[in-house]
């Protein structure tokens, strides 16, 4: 019983895709042989308080009809855009797990204390799986259609969701051929990339605080020795894994994980510029501006966002000092900009249910796995610590050219320089792990302090442009001219706010001109003050 490495990729699919699916021609001419057809009924078992989930375990017992097996499976280290699980499966003589079996195995720490009456059963899936075994020309691939339901027993009831999903598993080869296969499928359909396993549907539906949440962007791990090739695949790494966990809860929207689809889209967008003299300019470029689009698609939901959960609670502060009249359009103005935050979302998410965005990210994906493969020989097997110190240089430059005070800049330039220095803070963020010591703090604690303060003065602003937009007759005569002179005032204010740190941020020494492992003698923001030795690594922020 040795563990096995899992790697696959998932898709979504419509009813009526999956049965164009194993219809498709293209598939079955890579078939190895005919459909394979089982029924399978799968329990997954966990303490009362779901212990094993949150170590990030699953353990499972499947029954086929013919047998029943246990298994456990365990995140692993692979290839960014796959799904990378190692697994450990024997099989059982009932219904319920046999952990003595799996402690043999050795790999399964957390379940060494664990007994067999620890644990009940959490959730099954019944599905009705149809299994092709393919062979293409680098990789050998067991494509399998699942169509079921997910059900878990609640104290109010029965919850359920239905299972309509191709899984491409690699068996042997090339791990990048699962994208090439997964892009077929997107093209001819409506199929998009899922990054949800049923273990964590399950868990979702048995209790609702499993539900995914918006999550931010934890920065990348690199070392001083290693190489540029092996950063970037790094840093990319990281922003996908934000963009996939915030995927499903954005399509549900979400206004947080819109919010962060958004930053991990720029993040992406950063890390190709900041990589731009190692890597091929077309592909770069293609990309960049993909992302770009979709990034912007997401601009008018954020927007409202911030309008309805920030902006409106000032407003309504400053119109009850204002008298009757001005709270009753302050209201007026809550309930316009929830209603045009729902749409503007809804608008947002059917973009990224597209064909389109589906193609981008696993074309993306099957670009940077090939860049480990294509470019051995490239200027990207130079080390990676003194070409991130030029690029951070040269950012620096970029973002300290201004020199004219920041109260006497027109709008668009004070938005300008926000933009670049939300660029720098994210490249620096992506570097920030090859330098020690409390200098990285100090100096993305800088950035962000003044990013926020133009961030919001640029909210202020943006509220009268929303509301300059909406249909005729919608506001009461006035209410925009009360506002633009609200939001100019908040805009002032916070933009005097921003030039103390302004003045803060361009006296700081930066961080990369030290050494490895040498701290810098500057003073530390509290929000980026560095985490106890044993604590997990700091989110990121937008």
């Amino acid at each position: 019983m040795k563990p096995q490495k899992e790697i696959e990729i998932k898709l979504a699919l419509s009813p009526e895709a999956a049965r164009k699916l194993l219809a498709s021609k293209r598939f079955r001419r890579l078939a190895a042989g005919p459909p394979v057809r089982r029924h399978l009924v799968t329990t997954y078992f966990d303490t009362p308080r779901h212990a094993l989930h949150k170590a990030g375990i699953a353990l499972r017992v499947r029954d086929d009809g013919e047998s029943r097996v246990q298994a456990v499976k365990l995140p692993a280290h692979g290839m960014a855009g796959l799904t990378n699980r190692t697994e450990v499966s024997t099989p059982v003589s009932g219904d319920r797990p046999e952990l003595e079996l799996l402690r043999e195995a050795g790999v399964v720490p957390a379940l060494a204390r664990r007994r067999d009456a620890d644990l009940a059963p959490v959730f099954t899936t019944r599905l009705e799986r149809t299994a092709l075994r393919l062979k293409t020309r680098h990789a050998e691939v067991e494509l399998a259609i699942d169509r079921g339901v997910i059900q878990a027993p609640t104290r109010a009831g029965l919850r359920e969701e239905a299972i309509c999903e191709a899984e491409f598993e690699l068996l042997s080869g090339d791990a990048t051929a699962l994208f090439g296969l997964a892009l077929d499928v997107c093209q001819a359909s409506d199929a998009r990339p899922m990054y949800v396993s049923k273990s964590d549907r399950g868990y979702a539906l048995a209790r609702l605080s499993h539900r995914p949440k918006a999550e931010k962007a934890r920065p990348a791990v690199l070392s001083k020795n290693m190489l540029a090739l092996d950063a970037f695949d790094a840093v990319v790494r990281a922003t996908l894994l934000q963009l996939e966990r915030n995927h499903a809860p954005m399509l549900d929207g979400h206004p947080e994980s819109v919010h962060q689809v958004r930053v991990a889209l720029r993040r992406l967008r950063a890390a190709l510029r900041a990589f731009k003299p190692l890597l091929p300019y077309h592909e770069r470029k293609s990309f960049s501006s993909e992302f770009r689009w979709f990034q912007r698609r997401l601009a008018a939901a954020r927007d409202w966002h911030v309008f309805a959960s920030e902006t409106v609670p000032l407003l309504m502060a400053e119109a009850t000092a204002g008298g009757a009249l001005q709270a009753r359009q302050a209201k007026r103005l809550q309930r316009l900009a929830q209603y045009e935050r729902r749409r503007a979302t809804d608008t947002a998410v059917a973009r990224f249910r597209s064909r389109r965005y589906a193609r981008l990210l696993l074309m993306f994906q099957r670009w940077v796995a090939g860049l480990q493969r294509d470019f051995e020989d490239s200027e990207m097997n130079r080390r990676a610590m003194p070409f991130a110190r030029k690029v951070l240089r040269a950012d620096r430059r970029g973002l300290l050219e201004e020199e004219r005070p920041l109260g006497q800049l027109p709008g668009e330039a004070v938005h300008e320089l926000r933009k670049r220095c939300k660029s720098a803070r994210y490249t620096a963020e992506s570097f920030g792990s090859l330098w020690a010591g409390d200098g990285v703090n100090a100096c993305l604690g800088a950035m962000e302090e003044f990013q926020d303060r133009l961030g919001e003065a640029n909210d202020a602003r943006a509220a009268v442009r929303l509301a300059c937009g909406l249909r005729a007759g919608r506001l009461e005569p006035g209410v925009v001219a009360w506002m633009q002179g609200w939001a100019e005032k908040r805009a002032l204010e916070r933009i005097d706010a921003a030039s103390e740190s302004w003045r803060r941020l361009r006296r700081l020494k930066p961080f990369w001109e030290a050494g490895p492992g040498r701290r810098l003698r500057s003073q530390v923001s509290r929000r980026h003050a560095p985490p106890p030795r044993d604590a997990p690594p700091p989110a990121g922020s937008g």
